[in-house]
C-alpha cells in the first residue's frame, strides 16, 4: 500500500503487540520492513555513510561435504532394506547431512557490507555492526600452510574490535586477501592512524591489545619501557622481539597477531625510540 501511495509514512498504524499507535515507518522498521517493501537496513547502516564493497563467503566448504564426505556415505546408506547395518548408515547419514545443510544455511545468510565509515556482518547469528574511528582496532592472524617444507597456502583471519563490540572474519569469506587489504589501504591509513597519532601527540595513553604507548613509555602487561631505551626491534614468525638497551636484555616477545593495528603501532615506536624499521624475517 505504501508502494502504491496509499498509505504515506506519516500516517498512524498499530500492530499487535504494540502499546500505542505509531507512524506507518515507525512501525514497518520495528517489524524488519523497509518503506519500499523490501528488508529493512540494518540498524547502524544511516549513520556509517556510503557503501564501498560487499563480501560473502565462499562455497568450498559445502562442496567438500557433498562430494568428499558425502561419496562414501552414500554407498554406506545405498539400498537401506538390504542393508546389514542400517543403525550406522542411517547414523552416518545424519553426520554427514547436518554440517551440509548448516553450511548452506550460513552460506545463503551470510553478508559483510563495507561502508565508509564502518561495516555491518549479517549471519544466522544476528546482525553485528563496528564503527571506523579512532577506538577501532584491526588484528591480523596470518597461517602459512606448508608440506615437507614446500608452501601449499595460507589462511588469514581478521579481528575486528570497538570497545565492547566484537567481529571475527575468517578465510572462509569470499576474497578474504582483497577484503584486508581494504581495510589497511582505506581504513587504518587514513581513518584510524590520524585518529590515533593525534591522542598520542596529545599525552594519551594508547591501547594496542597486548600493549600500550603512552607518554614516552611502552607497557606490556606489567612491565613498561622508555621507548628510548629500546636497542633493537625484530620481527620473525610472526613474533615481534624487543630488546632494550641495558646489556641487550630482551624486554618482551609479542606475537603480532595480538597487537592490534600493528602498522600504527611500529610506527609510533620507530618514531618515539628513534630507531629504523624493525627487522623483519619471514612473518
Amino acid at each position: 500500500m505504501m508502494v502504491r501511495g496509499e498509505v504515506l509514512d506519516s500516517d498512524f498504524a498499530w500492530h499487535e503487540g504494540m502499546a500505542q499507535w505509531e507512524s506507518a515507518a515507525t512501525v514497518l522498521q520495528a517489524l524488519g520492513i523497509a518503506p519500499g517493501g523490501g528488508a529493512a537496513p540494518p540498524p547502524g547502516a544511516a549513520t556509517f555513510g556510503g557503501q564501498s564493497s560487499q563480501y560473502r563467503k565462499s562455497w568450498r566448504l559445502p562442496v567438500f561435504f557433498l562430494f568428499i564426505l558425502g561419496g562414501p556415505v552414500l554407498l554406506l546408506s545405498d539400498k537401506f532394506s538390504d542393508n546389514p547395518h542400517l543403525g550406522l548408515a542411517v547414523i552416518s547419514t545424519l553426520a554427514w547431512l547436518s554440517p551440509l545443510l548448516l553450511s548452506i544455511a550460513d552460506r545463503l545468510t551470510y553478508q559483510l557490507t563495507v561502508y565508509e565509515r564502518g561495516l555491518i556482518v549479517r549471519s544466522m547469528l544476528g546482525t553485528k555492526s563496528i564503527p571506523f574511528d579512532g577506538q577501532t582496532m584491526i588484528r591480523q592472524q596470518l597461517l602459512r600452510e606448508s608440506l615437507n617444507g614446500i608452501p601449499t597456502g595460507a589462511s588469514t583471519t581478521i579481528f575486528l574490535s570497538h570497545g565492547r563490540k566484537r567481529v571475527t572474519l575468517r578465510a572462509s569469506i569470499k576474497d578474504i586477501e582483497h577484503l584486508r587489504r581494504e581495510l589497511m589501504e582505506e581504513v587504518e591509513v587514513p581513518i584510524i592512524a590520524p585518529a590515533v597519532l593525534q591522542a598520542y601527540a596529545s599525552g594519551k595513553t594508547v591501547d594496542f591489545g597486548r600493549a600500550s604507548l603512552g607518554n614516552g613509555y611502552l607497557k606490556v602487561r606489567s612491565k613498561q619501557l622508555k621507548t628510548t631505551m629500546i636497542q633493537t626491534m625484530e620481527m620473525s614468525q610472526g613474533v615481534l622481539t624487543i630488546r632494550q638497551k641495558t646489556d641487550n636484555r630482551l624486554f618482551c616477545r609479542l606475537q603480532t597477531q595480538d597487537i592490534g593495528n600493528l602498522n600504527i603501532f611500529l610506527h609510533l615506536l620507530q618514531q618515539t625510540s628513534k630507531l629504523g624499521k624493525p627487522t623483519v624475517q619471514n612473518i
